[in-house]
């Protein structure tokens, strides 16, 4: 697995990266690639990713990794919210269709 983590780093020094194209390259599956993303990540090693730019880059500044943690932030966020809401969905027995259209 380290392996595939130090050639990932390599692949990310250039220019952003797809998820595709890093699977096509390392021989791996897309979820594969997630999750050495993600370990990578958990080590301390600043992979980031935007919503407006296409793939996954190793952060050249500070500014680079505050934008990264804030998508990441809102996105916690928006999923709290929706865990919410689904805990507060009154549940007695088994769900209808019209009892989630009357809940709304």
């Amino acid at each position: 697995m380290q392996n595939y983590k130090e050639k990932l780093v390599s692949l990310l020094s250039e220019n952003p990266v797809s998820r595709k194209c890093l699977s096509t390259k390392l021989g791996l599956s897309d979820r594969a690639v997630r999750n050495l993303i993600t370990e990578l990540r958990y080590q301390g090693i600043p992979v980031c990713s935007s919503s407006q730019a296409d793939g996954y880059w190793l952060a050249r500044n500070k500014r680079e990794i505050e934008q990264t943690a804030r998508e990441y932030r809102s996105r916690a966020i928006k999923q709290f919210k929706i865990a919410d809401r689904m805990l507060s969905f009154p549940i007695d027995g088994q769900v209808e269709m019209k009892d989630i259209c009357q809940s709304k």
